[in-house]
């Protein structure tokens, strides 16, 4: 199906059209043999957190958690406000998984500020899920 993948992409206008056609080249290769096309992308695409992302989520399930970060972090920062707090959250989880717990407690925290200063959201579920995901990493420190 990778080949009907490809046609689909040569008669669309995606804007995650690049990111999709290394991704293809990744499953087909392997994650080693496009690393290479994804720094390039980074490059080429470094305002467009939409591509961004999705490299941070190669780099992250491929187990390149600390580039992961980075890259999550760059898409952050370029994220249109009000931004949507999946980076933070992608961050936290990669810093729990190496037993980073301050920095994962640090970047809850900077989910909290982002959801009052750029959704005016201070209570209900997602801030309570976050608060209790604070809970849980002091416990684990």
């Amino acid at each position: 199906r990778l080949d009907e993948a490809k046609t689909i992409l040569d008669e669309s206008n995606l804007e995650l059209e690049p990111f999709y056609r290394v991704w293809i080249e990744e499953v087909q290769m392997g994650f080693m043999s496009v690393r290479n096309r994804y720094e390039a992308l980074i490059k080429e695409h470094n305002d467009n957190w939409k591509i961004l992302m999705e490299v941070a989520n190669r780099y992250a399930f491929n187990r390149y958690y600390e580039e992961a970060i980075q890259i999550y972090e760059r898409t952050f920062e370029v994220a249109p406000k009000p931004r949507y707090t999946d980076m933070l959250a992608c961050i936290t989880y990669l810093y729990r998984s190496t037993n980073q717990y301050d920095k994962a407690i640090d970047t809850c925290h900077r989910e909290l500020t982002l959801l009052k200063e750029e959704w005016n959201i201070t209570k209900g579920e997602l801030v309570d899920e976050i608060k209790q995901n604070i809970e849980e990493l002091k416990q684990n420190r």
